[in-house]
């Protein structure tokens, strides 16, 4: 009698815990979305087509869906959108992800879709599922390695959750990614004659400021300056001006063009606290600024050679120049041969503060101011000529396939220092060559 009582038991525990796995297992309601690549693998300058599906359990027509697609800006770039699913579609946009929705500090933007019911009929009534919400091309730029895609919810029909996995996409096995820029200056050292001699007026200078240090309170011991200029050899960059000596109203006025009340001006509270803004302008303001200071914005080569060194953790540009970097970037004078956009010193991520250091992105000239960091002539040191920054044409003109290039130094000098920008962390210069005879390093005579 026992042993027939246990085995009954037995039965009973199995059959009302199978009945309470099948209960959970219905209620289990998902809006399932899936991500589809045209191509799977990218090299620098390729393309490959997102697809975006979504079906929900049972294909029910829900109130609607808020979606959100999060990719790495610095190594995709999103172009337009289309095969959208009109029906209940809100307006698409593409954000910040200051919020970091999707937990990974590498993704900085997302792209962020709605579709809403207002007929009650519910979402999506004409659409078959799986439906297609919309198809975007993604293409990988200089210094692609891979990345990652990631999909999280703004919003979700009631009683629904968002089930949908990563997309991945993978670099090309054995791939170097193509250069998608180059420019180069050289520098002239002429001989020391008297005709050669030149007289330049200095960069205004000006003066150091005082931080009140990340515990925003001045006075006190974490306190720091911010140096008002650095030189370096017969270049001296001077920092951003502060609000004060820049208003908003002659160099960010609020007119409708790009500047507004809230990004006229930008600080750093991670360095130096938060009772210094330093004033953002559009292109053709920093560029008069710079000239009412004796000075230019300074290029890509110079930014290159001379401040990128400085950048990083406890490094000079934050702990001796104390100069911004978190909330924006600075101009540099090159511009995109479209003539619409300039190449931007991007210094650190103004999302998680990380180091970027590059000059590689591009923004366009009008509708987002930013710092202005400006360069010119140190002060007289002698009679003397001094060496020349000259912009350097390459033949032929640039393109991603090409490996090799020529240009002419007409000047006669004593000797030229080519210096080269290339927008890309996986290239390099193999070798130089001057007239027609390889040469060590970029710096060379050609008396």
């Amino acid at each position: 009698m026992f042993e027939s009582i246990k085995s009954g038991l037995r039965s009973v525990s199995f059959i009302v815990l199978a009945s309470l796995l099948a209960t959970s297992y219905a209620s289990a309601q998902v809006q399932t979305v899936t991500g589809t690549l045209s191509v799977a693998e990218l090299s620098a300058g390729q393309e490959s087509i997102l697809t975006v599906a979504y079906q929900a359990t049972n294909d029910a027509k829900v109130t609607g869906l808020g979606l959100r697609l999060h990719y790495d800006s610095s190594v995709l770039t999103m172009g337009d959108y289309t095969d959208r699913l009109r029906e209940s579609a809100q307006p698409f946009q593409i954000k910040d992800d200051t919020s970091d929705f999707d937990g990974d500090a590498k993704t900085d933007k997302y792209f962020l879709t709605s579709w809403a019911d207002t007929s009650g009929d519910g979402w999506p009534y004409d659409a078959a599922q799986p439906a297609t919400l919309y198809a975007v091309p993604l293409t990988a730029i200089s210094g692609f390695s891979g990345s990652t895609l990631k999909f999280t919810a703004s919003s979700t029909a009631a009683g629904y959750s968002l089930e949908a996995a990563d997309v991945a996409i993978s670099k090309i096995p054995g791939t170097v990614s193509s250069l998608s820029d180059l420019t180069a200056t050289y520098t002239i050292a002429s001989q020391s004659t008297a005709s050669s001699a030149r007289s330049a007026a200095a960069i205004n200078i000006p003066v150091d400021k005082i931080g009140n240090g990340p515990d925003k309170t001045i006075n006190t011991a974490d306190d720091v300056t911010v140096k008002g200029s650095y030189v370096v050899g017969d270049l001296t960059f001077v920092r951003p001006p502060v609000n004060l000596e820049a208003p908003a109203a002659t160099w960010c006025p609020g007119n409708g063009g790009g500047c507004t009340e809230q990004n006229r001006t930008a600080n750093d509270p991670t360095r130096m606290g938060t009772n210094l803004g330093f004033r953002r302008m559009q292109f053709a303001e920093a560029e008069a600024w710079c000239t009412a200071e004796n000075g230019r914005l300074p290029t890509r080569a110079e930014i290159t050679t001379h401040m990128m060194p400085l950048v990083g953790n406890g490094k000079a540009f934050e702990t001796d120049l104390v100069w911004p970097q978190k909330s924006s970037k600075y101009w540099t004078s090159d511009k995109t041969s479209a003539g619409d956009k300039a190449y931007v010193f991007t210094t650190r991520n103004s999302t998680n503060d990380n180091v970027v250091n590059s000059v590689t992105n591009t923004i366009a000239l009008v509708e987002k101011p930013l710092w202005v960091m400006c360069v010119g002539a140190s002060a007289e040191t002698g009679g003397d000529s001094s060496p020349t920054t000259t912009a350097m044409t390459l033949t032929p003109a640039f393109s991603s396939d090409v490996l090799s290039y020529t240009a002419s130094v007409a000047n006669s000098a004593a000797s030229v220092s080519m210096v080269p920008v290339l927008t890309d962390s996986f290239a390099s210069v193999s070798e130089y060559t001057a007239n027609e005879t390889a040469v060590s390093d970029n710096t060379f005579s050609i008396a």
